[in-house]
């Protein structure tokens, strides 16, 4: 049974071609389909002849050829079972947030965070970094064992020192050498990294941002869409979205 996520379909153009993939976006006059090799190509609606969902995956075959038997089993105990949930009292454990009173509990170890934002840069209701670390320093600052403070556009030496959590949400004009450092040097003790959308671009080498945080974007070769979006589903699905 194939996901209906990830049906393919096999396109039969008018003057003989076939072309089968992921069709990713269709319009009145055109079909964009991926096929396994990564591949765009784009077919016009009129040099359709018909169009039929595939019954057999694009997914390569022998994907588990080179995992040890361990390595599988671990494999599939994580794709077919939830994680295991935490109570509360299990979350201040591993926190460390033991109190000394039950009048007025105190917790011993804080969890330090710090929210990093800068001017808003966009239209209203639109990358509103104020806004967002506004809200959240009062939303975090009303949570047991929880300390938080503000940075504006960068957290400061102190910030770096103390913070086990730091929370990034404004677009960095300024990825420099001297910024990556201070990230490595607090990664490397340990320190926690939240991005947002868009902290994670970078103006100009993204690759040294995607090195530290997984992944980045750099404005050009990156394109962006800031108008509303119509989403016109190709396949059967029972995906939430799709309700």
């Amino acid at each position: 049974m194939i996901n209906p996520d990830y049906v393919a379909y096999n396109v039969r153009l008018r003057d003989g071609g076939d072309l089968t993939g992921f069709v990713r976006t269709q319009t009145s006059d055109s079909l964009r389909i991926v096929g396994s090799d990564g591949k765009e190509q784009l077919a016009r609606r009129e040099d359709v002849g018909d169009m039929r969902p595939s019954a057999i995956s694009l997914m390569p075959t022998a994907l588990l050829k080179g995992l040890k038997e361990e390595q599988v089993r671990d494999l599939m105990t994580f794709l077919l079972h939830e994680p295991p949930t935490r109570s509360r009292v299990d979350v201040e454990a591993e926190l460390g947030q033991h109190t000394n009173s039950t009048i007025d509990p105190q917790p011993a170890n804080p969890l330090n965070i710090v929210l990093v934002a800068s001017k808003q840069d966009h239209g209203p209701g639109q990358h509103d970094y104020p806004a967002w670390q506004k809200k959240w320093f009062v939303l975090l600052g009303r949570a047991p064992g929880i300390n938080v403070t503000n940075a504006w556009e960068w957290p400061t030496q102190e910030q770096w020192r103390s913070a086990n959590v730091m929370v990034f949400y404004f677009w960095n004009h300024d990825w420099s050498a001297e910024r990556y450092q201070q990230l490595d040097d607090y990664q490397a003790r340990g320190g926690g990294v939240v991005v947002f959308h868009s902290a994670t671009i970078a103006d100009k080498e993204p690759e040294k941002l995607a090195e530290r945080i997984g992944l980045a974007a750099q404005p050009g070769p990156t394109k962006y869409l800031h108008t509303p979006i119509l989403l016109r589903f190709v396949a059967p699905t029972n995906h939430a979205v799709a309700h």
